[in-house]
């Protein structure tokens, strides 16, 4: 049994699970701002909102691209084990951030006040998320 995957179909996999995992949070974002649910701070909201996945997604876009279109990427593969790590690592991050989302009109804080002071953790998973998906990505080998 090998230890080794596909990398481009590893990529698409990670690409896909943080678009598809993303849009969920996203979506309520959106409706919460236009709802007025911010009360007059949505500038701040969004300012907290667009650093907690952007990076990371454009990390993602951007070395998906690098390979995507090259004739040869079938014989390029990563290790396995760190693409499921870094698979988990990320579904866990993106259920972190919209369980965040869901649970804020329940707190008994103001919106910013509560994104403000779930950046301590959010960040430390996404940072943890991203390391993974770093150490994935450098372990690339030709077959």
């Amino acid at each position: 049994m090998s230890n080794r995957v596909l990398l481009d179909q590893c990529q698409r996999r990670l690409l896909v699970t943080w678009l598809v995992g993303l849009a969920p949070s996203v979506l309520l974002m959106v409706l919460r701002n236009l709802a007025g649910s911010f009360s007059g701070s949505e500038r701040d909201v969004w300012a907290w909102f667009i650093p907690m996945f952007l990076p990371t997604l454009t990390l993602m876009i951007g070395a998906y691209s690098s390979i995507a279109f090259k004739e040869q990427t079938d014989s390029i593969t990563v290790d396995k084990p760190f693409f499921y790590i870094s698979l988990s690592c990320s579904a866990f991050y993106l259920t972190i951030l919209l369980s965040v989302i869901l649970y804020q009109p329940f707190a008994d804080q103001p919106a910013l006040e509560f994104f403000a002071q779930s950046s301590l953790f959010l960040s430390a998973i996404q940072g943890i998320a991203t390391g993974c998906m770093g150490v994935f990505f450098v372990s690339q080998k030709q077959r």
